[in-house]
């Protein structure tokens, strides 16, 4: 995961797919947040609120 400790960094920084993907990342955020959950042993709380950051990120691309 290139040292990244939130799923935003991941999608967005890592990867670019907030800006290369059809769907900003959407399509692939609640697998980023299992794998990195289950890899950095985020509770369900943890994985809720990474999932609602990265839509209220997605959020503000689309001027909302």
């Amino acid at each position: 995961l290139e040292n990244c400790l939130t799923a935003d960094d991941f999608i967005q920084r890592r990867t670019w797919l907030i800006y290369e993907a059809p769907h900003r990342g959407a399509e692939v955020l609640d697998e980023v947040v299992r794998r990195m959950g289950d890899m950095l042993g985020w509770d369900d709380a943890r994985r809720e609120r990474e999932a609602t950051r990265y839509r209220y990120e997605l959020g503000l691309l689309a001027g909302k």
